[in-house]
């Protein structure tokens, strides 16, 4: 096509979008001197290929020149098709990722008539699962568990996402929020029946994939996505604060109990730090002559406003917020200090102490 003047296009041979296509082309070179078309079209053995076509204005010797070139862009097209599915789809699952699922659910929001739902699921057990099968052996059992999802062929769900590890989410549209509540129960069901892992260096043994589900929904707990998607978080984490294997539709007593929650471990971490933590000492009896023969040192918290607390006030918080060692090493030096007393005083006993496996775990175990 170099140096054929653009009027070979004969209009008469030309259909009216591709005279269109011509007069953008002149257009174009008369304006900027360059035009530029990505299009498809069949092949001589009747595939269909993406192209590209360009044509650029030069001149020589003051003689004004159009270069024409046709592109086969096939290959071009699918390695940028590829990067796009690596960017948006999870390549272990193949399932939208967290980019995706946010972008059509503020799609969904925007034109929606009807209530929205996200569900947010863990999979209970995940890194003792990890541990046990290894990387190839958990890879394969989220492939299996997210194979089974989609063989449920959930009603109202628009989209299933894999946000990684054992993160998931999907989203529903309905009528009815509450019609997604079905479709939870047999989330929970398909979970009470075993994954076999056969031929797993590990295990040969089922393994069965319990979930903890928290779920959010528009309009009633928020009108934005980022919104609806933390809340479900949150109604998530509360499940498995509790235990998991179980479902909770976001409330305000989640809120009030985060909160309860943030504050004891800002109290708690104080309490550590000024010593409010003190040891009682329980006697143990002979029971033949009341003779006694030693001490168990039991915690207590000595609080500046609840005054003194047992255990069962905050032992649980302490283990979750991965302050036993602290509590441990303070009760052991405040023991000993005890012990090295009542020696000075001739009176010789011994003390018990309680601690766990993660005490006797702990690289500083032997230090205090």
């Amino acid at each position: 096509m170099v140096g054929r003047p653009l009027g070979i296009y004969a209009a008469e041979f030309l259909s009216e979008e591709e005279q269109l296509i011509l007069k953008e082309i002149k257009d174009n070179l008369r304006e900027s001197g360059f035009y530029k078309l990505d299009f498809s079209m069949a092949n001589r053995y009747g595939e269909t290929i993406d192209c590209q076509i360009t044509y650029r204005k030069i001149c020589i010797d003051q003689t004004v020149f159009h270069v024409g070139m046709l592109r086969d862009m096939s290959a071009v097209v699918k390695d940028k098709k590829q990067v796009a599915h690596l960017l948006n789809y999870d390549q272990l699952t193949g399932l939208p990722n967290r980019k995706v699922f946010l972008s059509q659910a503020s799609d969904v929001l925007l034109d929606t008539y009807q209530e929205v739902v996200i569900v947010r699921l863990n999979i209970d057990r995940y890194r003792n699962l990890a541990s046990l099968l290894g990387s190839e052996g958990i890879n394969t059992l989220i492939q299996k568990f997210v194979k089974r999802i989609k063989e449920l062929h959930l009603e109202h769900l628009r989209c299933f996402s894999h946000f990684g590890g054992d993160d998931f989410a999907l989203l529903f549209e309905c009528q009815d929020g509450n019609m997604v509540r079905h479709q939870l129960d047999t989330l929970m069901q398909m979970c009470e029946i075993p994954f076999t892992m056969n031929g797993n260096a590990a295990t040969n043994s089922n393994i069965y994939c319990h979930i903890s589900v928290g779920v959010s929904y528009f309009p009633k707990n928020d009108a934005q996505v980022t919104g609806l998607l933390s809340k479900a978080e949150k109604a998530l984490q509360y499940v498995k604060q509790h235990g998991g294997d179980d479902i909770r539709w976001y409330d305000k007593t989640i809120e009030e109990a985060t909160s309860g929650s943030l504050q004891l471990e800002a109290d708690l971490r104080a309490a550590s730090a000024e010593g409010q933590f003190i040891p009682y000492y329980q006697p143990k009896f002979l029971l033949d002559t009341g003779i006694i023969t030693g001490f168990e040192a039991l915690v207590r918290w000595q609080h500046p406003t609840r005054g003194l607390l047992k255990p069962k006030h905050f032992i649980d918080a302490i283990l979750t917020h991965k302050l036993s060692f602290e509590l441990f090493s303070q009760m052991a030096n405040k023991i000993a200090k005890q012990l090295s007393e009542w020696q000075q005083q001739g009176f010789c006993q011994h003390i018990c102490i309680n601690a766990d496996a993660a005490e006797f775990s702990h690289p500083e175990f032997l230090t205090w």
